[in-house]
């Protein structure tokens, strides 16, 4: 059924992947490191052989064969183990913490307040600091 609204049938489709999602991490969860069933998400533990993170609109058969490349974990325990591999083949770990913006526990980078000088700095994660700057070229544009 086609929709005359596209918001509508856009909010359907994200409602729709959202309740697909849901379900596949009720029956493949908990978190394998901590046992948490809070903010889940999927790892691939080999980077090399993964194709796509976008996966939850793919027909089924895809969708597993992508699935079996991957391991359940909690947002938490994901970011504590990249933040370790990134150790590992670098010099120190990245910054990490909680965004001062979206209140997620996310890679951090420095936002600068004002654009013309260095007069101060908040800890936000990249898509806040993009959508920052986003902002300041829109403005400027005016």
């Amino acid at each position: 059924m086609a929709y005359k609204d596209k918001n509508k049938q856009r909010e359907y489709v994200r409602q729709w992947m959202a309740n697909r999602r849901k379900e596949w991490f009720i029956n493949n969860g908990p978190c394998i490191k901590c046992g948490s069933y809070n903010n889940l998400c999927i790892h691939h533990q080999d980077p090399t052989t993964k194709i796509s993170h976008k996966i939850w609109s793919w027909a089924k058969e895809r969708r597993e064969k992508e699935l079996k490349k991957c391991v359940v974990l909690c947002e938490y325990c994901h970011i504590k183990l990249h933040t370790a591999e990134y150790a590992k083949y670098n010099k120190g770990p990245p910054n990490t913490g909680w965004c001062s913006k979206c209140r997620q526990f996310k890679l951090l980078d420095l936002m600068v307040k004002n654009k013309n000088r260095l007069t101060g700095y908040s800890n936000v994660c990249k898509e806040c600091h993009r959508h920052y700057i986003q902002q300041l070229r829109l403005k400027s544009k005016k």
